[in-house]
């Protein structure tokens, strides 16, 4: 047995460490390489697609922006002989975005009863409070309308709409 090197610095001895490990993992590259991979495949989860599926959705119903979503709905208001089909539309994608909204509260329900509090956990609650809002906006554009559309149209004008007070939507 030989005596081990006596280091004269610390950069020496971080510097035989070093080596050393370059030296053990480019001999034993494969069986290593297996080892990680067999860990890393138990460990990987799949990727829950429900998460940006309520997204792409909801985007079906409203398209990219909700902002010119109802801004198209002022106008065609404005616009229209009789605004009760406008109206009706309106409420039938508020009714399709509940529905989104309801099935985003049971998946987040599944998460929190299989992973607990986690990072997808908090992305499915942003979702629903995205959709939340969105209902909201919806359906105070729905029930002004349903009251008056010249009011409807000059609160539109004035920026007094909950869509428009609020940019974060």
């Amino acid at each position: 047995m030989g005596r081990p090197k006596l280091y004269n610095s610390a950069a020496e001895r971080v510097l035989t460490h070093r080596t050393y490990s370059k030296i053990y993992y480019r001999k034993n590259r494969d069986r290593l390489s297996i080892k990680n991979k067999a860990r890393y495949q138990c460990k990987r989860r799949p990727p829950h697609p429900d998460v940006a599926g309520l997204h792409k959705q909801l985007q079906s119903i409203i398209g990219p922006s909700l902002t010119d979503f109802l801004d198209r709905v002022i106008h065609n208001l404005a616009n229209a002989r009789s605004p009760d089909t406008s109206i009706q539309q309106l409420k039938d994608d508020i009714q399709r975005v509940m529905v989104l909204r309801t099935q985003g509260e049971d998946l987040q329900h599944e998460i929190s009863q299989a992973d607990g509090v986690c990072g997808r956990f908090y992305r499915v609650q942003k979702a629903v409070t995205d959709l939340k809002d969105v209902i909201f906006a919806l359906q105070d554009v729905a029930f002004q309308g349903e009251i008056d559309v010249e009011d409807t149209v000059q609160q539109h004008r004035n920026g007094e709409l909950y869509y428009q007070s609020h940019p974060d939507l």
